[in-house]
């Protein structure tokens, strides 16, 4: 993925003209789970320093149900007599990493 800056650059007149620059990029790699009415997409990014990031986005539909009674107290009104459920989305990943 081109990251949109360079990762290095230079621009000289003195003495003698020149430029010189790099690329900035890293390597993404994605991975895409599906539990229920969810999808997680996963992205592992690895830059040129060496620096590695993790990140996951969770997209998909509201989970929903028929709203009646006090069903307010457990979600919102998304429509005449549907229930947007409250929950929560908790992820957990291990990194278990040797460098020599």
């Amino acid at each position: 993925q081109n990251l949109g800056s360079p990762l290095r650059r230079h621009y000289s007149n003195l003495q003698s003209l020149y430029y010189g620059g790099l690329v900035n990029s890293a390597l993404v790699v994605r991975s895409i789970a599906t539990m229920g009415n969810h999808d997680y997409v996963w992205d592992f990014i690895f830059y040129q320093n060496g620096a590695i990031e993790g990140k996951v986005q969770a997209t998909g539909y509201a989970s929903s149900s028929f709203l009646h009674g006090d069903g307010l107290r457990y979600g919102n009104r998304v429509w005449e007599h549907t229930l947007g459920t409250i929950h929560t989305h908790s992820i957990n990943y291990k990194v278990d990493l040797d460098v020599g």
